[in-house]
């Protein structure tokens, strides 16, 4: 089988791309929407206090202990039945000195206590004490009373969070709130609202500061005025509407919009003024929402979350698109499963890797068990062996060495003139030591196997688990395994887990691994040294 011109693109790829965007944007949609309508854990745990307890005070009466934050709008019902002012009680409250207890009378035999147990500022317990004897009539309406203050507290915010959650979930791609919000009379509800951006810490009360709501207002606004500045003349490249974090203002130099980004890719919190002038952020009556840019949700991110510049998902690399043309060739269909492993969505989980990763693990699964089915990767056939001891060669060497385990793993001719490797029949978790932090471990290895030939054979890695790459090509199983190929040590055998970015050069180990391997040099100063060191012993 000589090596061919790449072959066309396949109609499979189109699909997979569609396939991981809708993915990606359900998710992103839930997840927002999850966000916008998790009920506040104060509100929670209130909301949940046995109220039949109260039917059955007796002479011992009631102390039910909530540890929690030092949450404001618990702090604001307060206020308002004491007649205090709520900024003022915050501060006292986070300046409270450790093992100090704050009670307050709410009628009808009820009482809010706020203990501060320790040094955080930040942290209370509150107590809900209901007085022996108490009438339960009058305790429950004390209670129930005190609770409407405050979900009254929350009344404004809530019912914006919960009509944008239904309109993305119900597939729009920008939601506004109907009501406006101003920094300067509603900043505890926007403060409460940006936290679903990534500003949240960036703008939560200082547990060391006893200002309060003034301090956390001050921080948002320093965020809000720190963003990236846009204008309306600026070009958007494709024509098509692309979200862009930051302040965005028209020809006139009035504000039209305030994006800020999320955790998930493409979702952005917005802010838009209800007033055309040039005015302070503090001032200016804003209507909250939520902004889609499904585009940017295709990006390849690693396991933390992290965007990087040269990372892209593996369908978009040379060695997917080349992968699916060779198996369209021959007719094979991946199965669902396959699918979602090329896509990077599903049952993915990039702790364990990204697509190339999965794709060679489940390649692994074939050469270490003679009698696993293909259709675990390949949707079933009565000709799938013959299918798959028919795929053509390519060019890409990334697709070339799958095609290699997966036409080898039918015939199994092994090769007298490599070192053949023990095989373990051993059950063992595949994925346990073959995480996304495998090269590292490896990397900062230094214990070195020979050949017989005198050659570097294998290298141990650092990580608890014990396990080996191999430094030049062997026969596992009846199938040659090239360089880079990490096993676990099993009984005296060895267990096929997956391919390293060590069977490539840098460049095409960048290529076809991204994030996955743009994190591991990005995090690990050592590793590229490392990384250098192997790539070297491979070529002895």
């Amino acid at each position: 089988m000589g090596e061919q011109a790449p072959m066309p693109e396949s109609p499979a790829l189109q699909e997979l791309r569609n396939h991981r965007l809708d993915t990606l944007e359900q998710s992103a949609r839930s997840s927002i929407a999850g966000q916008l309508t998790s009920p506040d854990v104060t509100e929670n745990i209130f909301a949940h206090q046995d109220w039949d307890r109260l039917s059955s005070i007796g002479s011992y009466g009631i102390d039910s202990s909530l540890e929690l934050p030092a949450d404001r709008r618990v702090l604001s019902a307060i206020a308002k039945t004491q007649d205090l002012d709520a900024s003022q009680l915050f501060g006292n409250v986070q300046s409270l000195a450790p093992d100090t207890r704050l009670v307050f009378p709410l009628g009808g035999g009820i009482s809010l206590g706020i203990h501060k147990y320790s040094a955080d500022k930040n942290r209370v317990s509150y107590s809900l004490n209901v007085e022996k004897d108490t009438p339960p009539n009058k305790a429950k309406e004390a209670l129930q009373s005190f609770y409407s203050e405050l979900l009254a507290a929350k009344s404004k915010l809530d019912g914006t969070k919960h009509a944008l959650a239904e309109q993305i979930q119900a597939g729009s791609t920008v939601a506004y709130s109907e009501q406006t919000f101003t920094m300067r009379e509603d900043a505890d509800d926007i403060l409460s609202y940006l936290g679903i951006s990534r500003v949240e810490h960036a703008i939560s009360q200082d547990a060391s500061d006893s200002r309060g709501l003034a301090a956390g207002k001050a921080k948002a606004i320093e965020k809000l005025y720190g963003l990236p500045i846009h204008y309306a003349s600026e070009t958007q490249g494709d024509g098509e509407y692309r979200a862009k974090e930051g302040i965005h203002f028209d020809e006139q130099g009035h504000i039209t919009e305030v994006l800020i980004g999320t955790y998930k890719p493409g979702v952005y919190v917005a802010m838009q003024p209800q007033e055309t002038q040039a005015g302070d952020i503090d001032e200016l009556p804003f209507r909250l929402g939520i902004k889609l840019d499904v585009k940017e949700m295709y990006i390849e991110l690693d396991y933390n979350g992290r965007k990087h510049e040269t990372a892209k998902p593996f369908l978009e690399t040379a060695a997917a698109s080349e992968l699916l043309s060779v198996f369209d060739s021959v007719d094979l269909s991946l199965n669902s499963r396959l699918q979602d492993s090329f896509a990077e969505v599903g049952h993915i989980e990039k702790r364990y890797g990204h697509g190339y990763s999965e794709l060679t693990r489940e390649v692994a699964k074939l050469v270490n068990d003679r009698n696993r089915g293909y259709d675990k990767m390949f949707a079933d056939s009565q000709s799938i062996t013959e299918q798959i001891s028919n795929l053509p060669n390519t060019n890409n060497p990334a697709a070339q060495i799958v095609i290699n385990m997966l036409r080898e793993s039918v015939t199994r001719p092994g090769d007298p003139e490599l070192t053949e490797l023990p095989v373990s029949h051993a059950r063992v978790e595949i994925k346990d030591g073959g995480c996304k932090d495998a090269e590292v471990y490896i990397a900062a290895g230094d214990d070195i196997a020979y050949a017989e030939d005198g050659s570097p054979l294998l290298l141990k890695s650092t990580y608890k688990r014990p396990s080996v790459i191999t430094l030049k090509e062997t026969v596992f199983n009846g199938v040659r395994l090239p360089a880079g190929a990490l096993l676990a040590v099993e009984d005296e055998g060895y267990v096929f887990m997956r391919l390293t970015a060590f069977s490539f050069d840098a460049v095409e180990a960048s290529e076809v691994f991204g994030a996955q391997d743009a994190e591991n040099r990005s995090t690990t100063p050592s590793y590229a040294y490392g990384a250098e060191r192997i790539r070297h012993l491979t070529l002895q």
